[in-house]
Order: structure tokens, then C-alpha cells, then sequence
């Protein structure tokens, strides 16, 4: 650039020097000035194409470098998203394997139960011939009353722990929608549907040339939208396509 504006100053001066000369003498060189100032006109179209396309490539090399940091960025947080999930599978697994011995648990009680059912019927036999009857009838009431308490014990655990388990299963079910997201939004799909304006007419062409997105594409999905009741006035024959209402992407 800066050979091509000395080069430039060069010519002026020459130019500037025959101008001179030709006023002593302009028969001998008639065409010499000609030539020199359509060149120096040529210089200068070559300095202003050059600098309008030393902006360009400025501008195109900063739009890189800024694509190539969100990229960056976007991919850290989909590995910390992945080691989340990681560490919340670990935790479900280990929570199956209690929610197993809890349901283990409950079937030994159930054992218990039935044994102490056994012993209930052969006390009932005994009863006639005991001759404290009160006592034993004490007795009784307080095993049915430490057997019901058991019993709601265990069955609270299990709640408790059937409780646990879907709570963990739908943080699990969120943090896989959220992962999803990160990849939604960079589709084609969602790029399409966040330029939709509510009530304003735009062209499907413009749009799709504008993010660099197949027309044939856009159409299927607008096509779609419509046939599923989305809020949206689509003319495939015009091109157009119209929010009628708002909404969460």
C-alpha cells in the first residue's frame, strides 16, 4: 500500500515537471502528460479498491475470531453439562439400588407379618385356658400396636425413598432438556422461528438468504407449523408468513 502511494507521489511530481516543460516546449513530448495523468488515475482507483478491501477483510477476520470465542464457550458448557449428568446418573443408579433393598426389606417384613400371624393364632388357642386373660390381652394389644408401628415405619421409608427417586428422575429429565437446548438453538428450526415478528409480514426468501438456511427447508417447516395449529398466516405460493401470537421458544 504504502510502495503503491510513493509510487503515486512520484508520478505527480513527474507530471507536475512536464507541465512545466511543456509550457516551454509542447511539441516535442504532445501525448507524454496524457499518459501519465491517466496513470496516476489508475494508481488511485488501485489505492481506494485496495483500502475498501483491507476494511473487508478486517471486518470478516474479527467476525472469525468472534464465532471461534462463542464456539469456545459453547463447548465448555456443554462439558460441564455433561458432567453433571454423569454425576447424576452415579446418583440414580445408587438410589435403585436402595430403592431394591427397601423393596427387599418390605418383603421380609411381610414374612415377619405372617409368621407373627401363626403365633397370633396359636396365642387365640391358649386364651381359654390361661386364667389371666386380662394380661394376655395387654400382651396382645401391645404387639398389634408395635407391629402397626412397624409397619407404618417402613411403609413411610419407602415413600420416602419412592419420593426420592422421582425427584431425581425429573432433575435428570431437565438437565438432558437443557443439554438439547444448547444444540436447539443453533438449528435451523429455532434461527427461523426467532425471526418471526408478531403481526409483520416476512418473506420466507429473504429470511432463509439472510442465515444461510435452505428455502425448500424453511417451507416444510412453516408447512408443518400450520398443519399442527400454530399461530401463524403462511402463503407457500407468495413466500409470506405472518406471527399472529407470541411465543416461548
Amino acid at each position: 500500500m504504502e510502495e503503491i502511494q510513493n509510487s503515486q507521489k512520484s508520478m505527480k511530481n513527474i507530471s507536475e515537471n512536464l507541465k512545466i516543460n511543456n509550457e516551454v516546449n509542447t511539441k516535442s513530448i504532445p501525448d507524454l502528460q496524457n499518459q501519465l495523468d491517466a496513470l496516476i488515475e489508475v494508481m488511485e482507483r488501485l489505492i481506494t479498491q485496495k483500502t475498501a478491501n483491507l476494511e473487508e477483510i478486517n471486518i470478516k477476520t474479527k467476525n472469525i475470531k468472534e464465532l471461534k470465542e462463542n464456539l469456545s464457550e459453547l463447548n465448555l458448557e456443554i462439558l460441564k453439562i455433561e458432567e453433571i449428568l454423569h454425576e447424576l446418573n452415579k446418583e440414580n443408579n445408587q438410589l435403585k439400588k436402595t430403592r431394591e433393598k427397601e423393596e427387599i426389606k418390605g418383603g421380609h417384613f411381610g414374612e415377619i407379618l405372617n409368621l407373627n400371624t401363626n403365633q397370633i393364632d396359636k396365642i387365640e388357642e391358649t386364651l381359654n385356658s390361661k386364667e389371666n386373660i386380662e394380661e394376655l390381652s395387654k400382651n396382645q394389644a401391645k404387639f398389634f400396636e408395635n407391629l402397626k408401628s412397624m409397619k407404618n415405619d417402613l411403609e413411610r421409608q419407602v415413600k420416602e425413598k419412592n419420593e426420592e427417586v422421582s425427584l431425581f428422575e425429573q432433575r435428570l429429565i431437565r438437565f438432558k432438556e437443557l443439554l438439547n437446548k444448547k444444540f436447539y438453538v443453533n438449528s435451523p428450526d429455532y434461527l427461523l422461528l426467532k425471526n418471526l415478528e408478531l403481526d409483520e409480514e416476512l418473506n420466507i426468501s429473504v429470511i432463509c438468504k439472510e442465515m444461510g438456511i435452505d428455502e425448500r427447508y424453511a417451507e416444510k417447516l412453516f408447512i408443518k407449523l400450520k398443519e399442527k395449529g400454530a399461530p401463524i398466516e403462511y402463503d407457500n405460493d407468495k413466500k409470506r408468513i405472518i406471527l399472529k401470537e407470541e411465543i416461548d421458544f
